[in-house]
């Protein structure tokens, strides 16, 4: 059975079954900040012995204890941005080891200006027979589910124990390189179990824009996880009235688990607002002492000069939110217009 894992942090309970969080890692972009400078921040109660490995996701260098990871050093230089990665076991290891929770961690990554989230896993343990991974696997392989993606794939293991032959099952829809996908599987398989306890786990994994979306919807996370697979998937029920599949209705046990969730959507455009706000905290909060330090070392008419001068043009939602901002001096909201014109000079394209 694929799938991985030891034991998780448990996020929230729901009719005796778990729904937490099994893997998070985001960037930090304030910069100049040091990776000891992070560890510091994480809030641990003791001194961890973080030891250097090798790096990976193109990151030359890492720092690592157990299954928490910071990553630095990144190969490109517009990705150099240090990396903290929790695992689904080093997402316990915070929670045992630091004073802060893993809410903490969720809440910075809402600030999408001085951090980026690259990846949040939301999982659901059913231990209590509400997903049956035989009924899910025929109707997977009778086609009788209906998807935002294009794709999935079924994967399936056997395996001996103690003289006895167990199997287990994975289904998955969506690609791994995709932005979200959902994958259902047998954890009591996985975790090697030959009793007939009950374990199915169905997870969701969401990247970069996906999971910005999902962390900064004010719901709590149980609605919103449902949420979010009901607007994605569903297993239907067959009907020879109606030829279109996306008609037919809900499988029970899948309504069951879904609780009546209202659809959440966590696709997003690519070009997010842009604002005077979110521009200001980019210019000082990320890019403030490089800027400080060009200005003192050539002075500010120097600075101006090469500005104006540069060989990019604006983009444009740049010059649309100067377009914005001039209409805001019209209407006599607090906007001085005196830089406003200067900005209007010096980034005309």
């Amino acid at each position: 059975m694929c799938g991985g894992g030891s034991p998780r942090m448990r996020f929230i309970k729901m009719d005796n079954n778990i729904i937490l969080i099994d893997w998070l890692a985001f960037t930090y972009k304030k910069e100049n900040i040091t990776p000891y400078q992070i560890i510091d921040s994480l809030g641990f109660k003791e001194i961890l012995p973080f030891e250097r490995r090798p790096g990976r996701y193109r990151y030359l260098d890492c720092l690592s204890f157990g299954h928490i990871n910071l990553y630095y050093n990144n190969l490109s230089p517009d990705a150099d941005y240090p990396m903290l990665e929790l695992t689904g076991q080093g997402c316990r290891e915070f929670t045992t080891y630091s004073t802060k929770k893993l809410e903490y961690l969720l809440e910075l990554c809402r600030d999408d200006v001085l951090y980026g989230i690259t990846r949040l896993d939301i999982a659901y343990d059913d231990t209590h027979d509400i997903l049956n991974s035989r009924q899910i696997l025929e109707d997977y392989r009778a086609d009788n589910w209906v998807s935002h993606s294009c794709g999935g794939y079924f994967h399936g293991q056997v395996k001996r124990k103690n003289g006895k032959l167990i199997e287990g099952d994975t289904i998955q829809t969506g690609s791994k390189s995709s932005e979200m996908y959902m994958r259902i599987y047998d954890k009591a398989f996985e975790r090697g179990f030959d009793d007939d306890r009950h374990w199915v786990r169905c997870e969701l994994v969401l990247k970069h824009d996906r999971a910005f979306e999902f962390i900064k919807n004010p719901e709590l996370v149980g609605k919103k996880f449902r949420g979010v697979i009901h607007n994605y998937f569903r297993f239907v029920t067959p009907s020879k009235k109606d030829s279109n599949k996306r008609r037919w209705k809900m499988r029970p046990y899948w309504a069951e688990f879904l609780d009546d969730a209202e659809k959440i959507s966590v696709y997003t455009s690519k070009d997010i607002d842009y604002n005077l706000s979110r521009l200001s905290k980019y210019v000082f909060d990320q890019a403030g002492n490089s800027i400080d330090t060009y200005i003192k070392c050539v002075g500010l008419v120097k600075f101006l000069d090469d500005l104006i001068k540069r060989h990019g043009k604006l983009t444009p939602k740049q010059k649309y939110l100067i377009e914005q901002c001039k209409l805001l001096v019209n209407e006599e909201k607090p906007v001085d217009e005196r830089v406003l014109e200067e900005l209007s000079y010096n980034f005309k394209a």
